[in-house]
C-alpha cells in the first residue's frame, strides 16, 4: 500500500484520514465547551474552525 500512495513509513499520509477527523472532533469539542470562542461571522474564525 505504501508504494501505491508514495508515502514513507511513519508519515501522516500513511495514517490516512484519521488525523483530520480527530482534529476536527477536538476543535468542535473545544468550541462546544466554550474553551475557545469562534464567531462564524468573522472570516478568520471560520477558517480556523
Amino acid at each position: 500500500m505504501r508504494v501505491i500512495l508514495a508515502s514513507n513509513r511513519g508519515t501522516v499520509m500513511e495514517l490516512g484520514i484519521t488525523p483530520i477527523v480527530t482534529s476536527g472532533l477536538v476543535m468542535q469539542l473545544l468550541v462546544g465547551l466554550k474553551i475557545i470562542e469562534v464567531d462564524n461571522n468573522v472570516r478568520e474564525d471560520r477558517a480556523r474552525l
